[in-house]
């Protein structure tokens, strides 16, 4: 099976891209308070979409003991 690019990435650079997305997600909380108006906005469901996958992509190799493998 091919490996998609992120899980091609290093666990310290899964961590940089989840803080960067959080920084993101809250700086668009500020600008738009109300939930519904974010949830409507494609980019900002993107930015969640791709820190769930991070999260789950990290929570596999901490499980599996793959933390310090690349591709």
């Amino acid at each position: 099976m091919e490996r998609t690019l992120l899980e091609c990435l290093s666990i310290e650079k899964l961590d940089t891209l989840i803080d960067v997305l959080s920084e993101v997600m809250n700086e668009m909380k500020e600008a738009a308070p109300e939930r519904d108006e974010r949830y409507r906005d494609e980019a900002y469901v993107m930015c969640l979409q791709l820190s769930a996958a991070a999260f789950d992509l990290l929570r596999e190799k901490a499980l599996s003991g793959e933390l310090n493998k690349n591709c």
